[in-house]
């Protein structure tokens, strides 16, 4: 399967990416991995080439053959696996309500006080660590613009840095709704960002972040009777339990394909220039 490396870097899953001289790169966690680079065992991971895709393809397409014309529209967007932790789950707490190029400078901003590591492409930074992100100032993060992340970012830190260094071990051990339900415990974190640290974070692929444009999408083709409602917390559950029960194990997978096909629905009915305001990737 040929990968749309542009896409997947507009994704919203990971923020540090770099396209230089034709190529692409990712940096996670403490490592660079060039994605047009030949076979390795971190970003044979990262990419998921432990799924047969085609045959996952054929799963979605046979549970929603209108889902399945989908991915033909968007070749190459897979479900990426992180490889950091830590680097995951404090760029989730960047994403609250913000835009892909916002996340990716204060993720960028974040990496810049992490350590200098050198490879054969030149340096790089690697994430912090979790006992320096204790260790940042709310003030440093104001003056960098990171409004009322400031705060929530170094008490998150300080939060897991007190529980022990095998407390994201526990938590990686733990069933889905215990692990959600202790990452809401954190500073900032609701169920949507919890619901995007389990499936980034900690691999737990039959996770479902719910935001409007999921919500548009679920209603419109599996739950019209939720039209008329808000996005409470009953109505979340309902819509994130909607695509479990038909997706299972992929069902993170498939939340990526109901975003981005009802974001390029809405192409139609937008101006380039309104969709470059929520993501040049898609214009």
């Amino acid at each position: 399967m040929t990968l749309d490396y542009a896409l997947l870097a507009g994704s919203g899953q990971m923020f540090r990416w770099n396209h230089s001289g034709g190529r692409w790169f990712a940096l996670d966690g403490t490592k660079r991995m060039w994605m047009d680079g030949p076979w390795d065992e971190d970003r044979g991971r990262l990419l998921r080439e432990d799924w047969n895709w085609p045959e996952v393809h054929a799963r979605v397409a046979t549970i929603d053959p209108i889902l399945g014309e989908a991915q033909a529209r968007l070749p190459g967007l897979i479900l990426l696996r992180p490889g950091d932790r830590i680097e995951a789950l404090f760029a989730f707490l960047c994403a609250s309500n913000c835009h892909l190029a916002r996340i990716g400078q204060m993720v960028g901003a974040l990496a810049s006080f992490g350590e200098v590591r050198c490879d054969r492409e030149g340096s790089y930074r690697a994430f912090p660590s979790l006992p320096w992100l204790a260790e940042v100032t709310e003030e440093s993060l104001w003056a960098s613009g990171f409004g009322y992340r400031a705060r929530t970012i170094p008490r998150a830190a300080r939060q897991l840095a007190g529980a022990g260094d095998a407390y994201l071990d526990d938590l990686a051990r733990a069933s889905t709704p215990d692990l959600v339900k202790e990452l809401m415990g954190l500073p900032g974190v609701g169920r949507k960002l919890a619901d995007c640290i389990a499936l980034y974070a900690f691999d737990r692929t039959e996770s479902v972040p719910v935001d409007v444009h999921l919500r548009a999408a679920v209603v419109r083709r599996y739950r019209p009777d939720l039209r008329d409602r808000s996005l409470t917390p009953a109505v979340y559950a309902a819509i994130a339990a909607e695509v479990q029960d038909r997706y299972g194990m992929l069902s993170g997978y498939t939340q990526l394909l109901l975003y981005f096909d009802e974001m390029k629905r809405n192409i139609t009915q937008k101006s380039n220039v309104e969709i470059a305001a929520i993501d040049p990737l898609l214009t």
